[in-house]
């Protein structure tokens, strides 16, 4: 029998390949998202220092707190666009879940019919090396036969 061949092995291939890049899409979308939530807590932490340095001054002057009421406007800025990028990624991260979870769908369905293929192809080469070694005990046994018969020809 002929060696098995998927006809859609191509197109598992590139299925395969496309689930990769979803997700390896995905796994860069969530670095972002960490990235974003380290800004995030690096501005809260650079406003807490501010406020810490200002209380453990022995003398403060008011330009000192309109610095500090500045910076603290300016940390407030930067958190709220660490936010609104976050919630941009958290959307555009769930879309990129369900692009993968549909290439990944894909993928799953050729290689059950795959698999489906190829147990239907090894049930008829099994099929056919039973037929042959059938065949082949069938031909020894009437050789044999046949030489024992002409052996001793048949007495009168």
């Amino acid at each position: 029998m002929k060696v098995f061949r998927f006809p859609l092995d191509r197109v598992l291939h590139w299925r395969t390949l496309q689930c990769e890049l979803e997700e390896a899409a995905g796994a860069r979308l969530a670095g972002k998202r960490a990235q974003l939530a380290n800004q995030l807590e690096e501005v809260t932490g650079l406003r807490k220092s501010a406020a810490d340095f200002i209380t453990r001054q022995s003398t403060v002057e008011s330009a000192d707190f309109q610095t500090l009421a500045s910076f603290n406007g300016w940390a407030e800025q930067q958190k709220a666009n660490i936010r609104v990028q976050a919630e941009k990624l958290r959307l555009e991260a769930a879309a990129q879940l369900l692009r993968t979870a549909e290439a990944r769908r894909k993928k799953k369905l050729l290689e059950i019919l795959r698999e489906a293929r190829l147990a239907k192809w090894t049930a008829l080469s099994d099929k056919e090396d039973e037929q042959a070694a059938a065949d082949a005990w069938l031909s020894r046994y009437a050789a044999e036969r046949y030489t024992t018969e002409n052996a001793f020809p048949p007495s009168r």
